[in-house]
């Protein structure tokens, strides 16, 4: 590591340091990201609110006529009993 001159260092430790600019590209930035994350956060309230009851009862196999269906193996075959 290098050393640093006594008379040096006391010059740097004196010298104002100006506030960091924030610059354009990181304010664009930022307001993208932050769209981006709100809207995620609302596509997603948006997708489990539209499943509501109805797709509850589609998952369950329950029917239009009130009967729940088979599930079927991949041959057609129903997967209770033979």
């Amino acid at each position: 590591m290098a050393k640093i001159k006594p008379k040096a260092l006391l010059a740097q430790s004196k010298q104002k340091k100006s506030p960091t600019q924030i610059g354009v590209t990181r304010i664009i930035t930022y307001i993208v990201l932050g769209a981006l994350a709100v809207s995620s956060v609302y596509y997603a309230y948006q997708y489990w609110q539209n499943k509501g009851p109805a797709a509850a009862v589609a998952a369950e196999g329950i029917g239009d006529n009130g009967y729940q269906s088979i599930p079927v193996c991949e041959h057609g075959q129903p997967k209770y009993g033979h």
